[in-house]
């Protein structure tokens, strides 16, 4: 199904901060069907570019919580 498109490029798109829900779409498949299929094709990669993606919103949500104007704001 997914036999000519590249993984590392799916990669690229996710670490572009695509929504995997997107990505999927635009290849026919469903989110589990992507994750699946980049972990047989490239785990290593696949999990490093997981991890650097959740490393980046949990700055972002700190950066939040310290740029926050009032407790209505951190709410």
């Amino acid at each position: 199904m997914l036999g000519d498109v590249e993984p590392h490029q799916v990669i690229q798109r996710y670490l572009a901060d695509e929504n995997s829900k997107d990505i999927a779409e635009s290849l026919g498949i469903s989110r589990s069907g992507l994750n699946a299929w980049l972990l047989r094709m490239c785990q290593d990669d696949w999990q490093e570019a997981q991890v650097a993606r959740a490393i980046t919103r949990k700055e972002q949500a700190e950066n939040a919580l310290e740029a926050a104007p009032d407790p209505l704001a951190l709410a």
